[in-house]
């Protein structure tokens, strides 16, 4: 009857006993990951497929850009982007903090450089000349067609040398307001046309990934021509053809389509020397940039 009883207790004893502990093998482990939040340190940097320089490049990243760095793999980490997208390796000299991140004076020249202005570049332009001011031209003419093209290139910073051509057409009529509607402009009339040719600066007041301003000034020789039907009183140049000077002061605004390829609108004012007084007009273009 004791040993039952014995045998009772050491039974209930053990189910009673915490289990031991089963130690976990590797592969159930779960690792700590500690993710730091950096910056790009500088412009145009690598993000490699594997730590080592030889590596497909998976993306090429920009200027104080954030990255997640998950690792670090020697001298390189692996990072990721905040929002999610291509994993990678970078090297590690080239990440800083996002808790302290890069100011502007420690930017790249280059990359201020590219930043400030637009490059060498070619722009293909039309739109409408609206006449403007002037009683014999702007109560003698209707908004016309103008066309164009212009090659810019760097001088130094954000400075410019541009080099323009182009060709503007008028048909005798009022030109009434300064915006005027589709109907009132005459893209056919030739009574009096304008051939340009002009040089001058341009200033790259902002250029960034998406948008770009600029702002040009130049002067040039201009040729124009008057229909032999024009009336005396409204050939503002009194001559059938004539040459003399003048010159424009614009401000485009563009943005990119694709690489090299910018699309952008352009307003500008204008003043020819004529007899006896200044042919003033206001163009307004749109048209394609090809840069370098």
């Amino acid at each position: 009857m004791y040993r039952i009883f014995l045998l009772s207790l050491l039974l209930v004893g053990g189910t009673l006993l915490p289990a031991p502990a089963t130690a976990q093998s590797p592969s159930n482990a779960t690792s700590f990951l500690q993710v730091i939040e950096m910056r790009i340190r500088v412009a145009h940097a690598p993000m490699y497929a594997a730590p080592r320089r030889n590596a497909e490049v998976v993306r090429t990243l920009a200027w104080n850009e954030r990255l997640l760095a998950l690792a670090q793999v020697g001298a390189f980490y692996r990072v990721v982007h905040p929002e999610g997208g291509p994993q990678g390796y970078i090297l590690s000299t080239q990440l800083q903090s996002a808790h302290h991140p890069l100011q502007a004076e420690a930017m790249p020249e280059a990359v201020r450089r590219d930043l400030r202005f637009v490059g060498a570049r070619f722009d293909l332009l039309g739109g409408v000349a609206i006449p403007y001011r002037s009683s014999s031209f702007a109560d003698g003419y209707r908004p016309g067609a103008s066309v164009g093209a212009r090659l810019s290139f760097p001088l130094g910073g954000p400075i410019g040398l541009t080099a323009r051509m182009a060709y503007r057409q008028f048909g005798r009529g009022r030109s009434g307001a300064l915006i005027p509607p589709l109907r009132a402009v005459d893209v056919r009339g030739r009574d009096l046309s304008l051939l340009a040719g002009a040089l001058g600066l341009d200033l790259t007041l902002f250029r960034g990934h998406i948008l770009a301003f600029v702002a040009a000034v130049d002067g040039g020789v201009y040729h124009a021509r008057v229909d032999d039907a024009v009336p005396p009183r409204q050939n503002p140049f009194r001559r059938a053809t004539a040459w003399t000077w003048g010159g424009t002061a614009s401000f485009q605004a563009s943005a990119r389509l694709a690489h090299g390829v910018r699309l952008f609108v352009e307003p500008s004012y204008e003043v020819i020397r004529a007899e006896p007084s200044w042919l003033h007009m206001v163009p307004a273009r749109m048209g394609l940039s090809l840069e370098r």
